[in-house]
């Protein structure tokens, strides 16, 4: 089953981009899919960049049929990419068709080639996502002067349940009136920017939305998004009703009590306090729920299957406890029970947990049936559902049809092509399917777009394609030039950008240790 996420099909292909480069000088070469050719006589126009150096292209076919000539100077990472339109014939010139090709990826060295990835350039959604442009420091003293709580949404592009969330939620003018009692600030989490708020706040997770008092006092925070209403239920309860985390710290509470403060101290990340906490508190669904998200024993799983299903996306994606098989039972029956009410997406979800629980030659299917029940749950605007267009292809691959996975990011890709989301979801799926080549092309684009964060995982993933393609050598000179180009935060800044540079330090002294390269100083 393939998802058309546009009004034109893309079933007949576009075509691969090549781009091969020598001494300074290079060759876009433009490869129809088998049993078409570029129609010679057809206008072709647009244009092709090489670091932001532009050349316009205006002609006929025949022009470009043998390549498009471009100048590459310099031996470092260069970003080439390119919008065009031309036609396409069947090789009988029975038939013609328009085709709208965009390309982005990098290149590398005095020489080489290598294929980039292609997109169809649509238009953007019909329902484009405003960003709210109040900086943290902006928001903090508006709310001073007005009296509000702040709300701080901590996200990113590429991040499934945030795009849910902003586009639901935040961004949701059905929702203005629930957000009115907050000066609203968005921090994207892969700009350098964003390294001292999210170490201010602690925030590790995304997406994490914190509401804080005008001093920068935290109030409560919620972490991942499950649905509308109930985060929507949050933000009316925290306005008044709820009491900051230290200050309740500082109180006599009851066991009952205690086991909610315990709960939302793991929910914030702190699970040694709340371990510390465990024994003054009543063992109900709110301890048990937190002590399986710190570490699950059959005892709380099996608890909760039988007594808290209604709670169950508090605490299953934590339920990885050693089961018996009285346990398991306990457990799969839950599931099954919450799949007979659950729908769309959330049923797509629990049809997936049971296939990840089930045996190895029962999963294909279930994944298939996951797959189908995603693509079914799909509302049609892009705004709405490109929180799920990578988890639905990595679906179809589980079940035995990347074809049909990528087939669906490049559809995304189209809808989003001048960010890294969909292309780095491609590769990604592609190189957990072996297929290297194919997936090379997809990493160069997701270089090619990345910053921050996401260069540094681009270039993870890039490198260990290049592995995967026997390129050693090349993975290590790419590992090398990403961390010479890197941005670090301050020794002690509590940010996710210190694990991406570990593991491409660390992915650099595996390979270099494997190719028998003599280690540099230092390492």
């Amino acid at each position: 089953m393939i998802l058309l996420l546009s009004s034109v099909s893309l079933a007949q292909g576009l075509p691969s981009v090549e781009v091969t480069w020598n001494k300074g000088v290079g060759l876009i070469d433009i490869q129809p899919p088998p049993g078409e050719h570029i129609a010679d006589d057809a206008p072709v126009g647009g244009f092709v960049e090489v670091d932001g150096r532009r050349l316009g292209i205006e002609g006929l076919g025949d022009a470009v049929a043998d390549g498009i000539a471009i100048s590459v100077p310099g031996k470092d990472d260069r970003v080439v990419q390119g919008e065009l339109a031309l036609s396409l014939c069947l090789d009988d010139n029975t038939t013609c068709r328009p085709v709208q090709l965009g390309f982005i990826g990098t290149i590398d060295g005095k020489r080489g080639s290598r294929f980039v990835g292609v997109h169809e350039p649509a238009p953007p959604p019909t329902v484009e996502v405003a960003q709210h442009g109040t900086t943290p420091e902006e928001a903090f003293a508006q709310a001073a002067d007005s009296g509000k709580l702040v709300l701080i949404d901590f996200g990113a592009v590429w991040c499934p349940p945030c795009n849910e969330l902003a586009a639901r939620v935040l961004k949701d003018d059905q929702n203005a009136s629930d957000l009115e009692p907050f000066v609203v600030t968005e921090v994207d989490v892969d700009q350098s920017s964003s390294w001292d708020i999210k170490d201010r706040y602690a925030v590790g997770g995304y997406p994490t939305v914190v509401v804080a008092r005008a001093d920068g006092t935290e109030i409560d925070r919620h972490l991942g998004f499950s649905t509308e209403a109930e985060f929507v239920s949050w933000l009316g309860a925290v306005q008044d009703e709820v009491v900051p985390i230290d200050e309740l710290l500082g109180r006599d509470l009851s066991p009952a009590e205690t086991s909610e403060l315990v709960l939302r101290l793991v929910r914030d990340g702190r699970d040694d306090e709340a371990t510390e906490l465990f024994e003054s508190s009543e063992v109900n669904a709110d301890l048990r729920i937190a002590r399986v998200q710190v570490e699950a024993t059959e005892d709380d799983v099996v608890w909760l299957a039988e007594n808290a299903a209604d709670r169950m996306y508090e605490w299953v994606w934590w339920a990885d406890a050693e089961l018996s098989p009285e346990g398991a039972a306990a457990l799969d029956g839950a599931i099954r029970r919450a799949l007979l009410d659950a729908e769309g997406a959330h049923a797509s979800e629990l049809i997936e947990l049971l296939a990840e629980r089930a045996p190895e030659d029962a999963r294909a299917s279930l994944y298939a049936a996951a797959a189908t029940t995603l693509a079914n749950s799909l509302s049609g605007d892009p705004t709405l559902d490109r929180a799920y267009y990578g988890h639905l292809a990595e679906l179809y691959r589980l079940a035995g049809d990347t074809d049909a996975g990528i087939e669906v990011l490049r559809e995304a890709a189209s809808l989003y092509p001048h960010e890294f989301t969909f292309f780095y979801a491609a590769a990604g799926v592609l190189q957990r399917d072996e297929q290297y080549e194919e997936a090379l092309a997809w990493s160069s684009a997701a270089r090619a777009l990345g910053y921050g964060d996401q260069a540094l995982r681009a270039a993870g993933r890039e490198a260990r394609i290049l592995v995967g393609l026997e390129r050693t050598d090349d993975a290590i000179a790419l590992i090398d030039a990403t961390l010479a180009a890197a941005e670090a935060p301050d020794e002690g800044t509590d940010v996710r950008t210190f694990r991406y540079l570990a593991q491409l330090e660390d992915l650099r002294a595996e390979l270099a240790g494997s190719a028998g390269e003599k280690p540099s100083e230092g390492e």
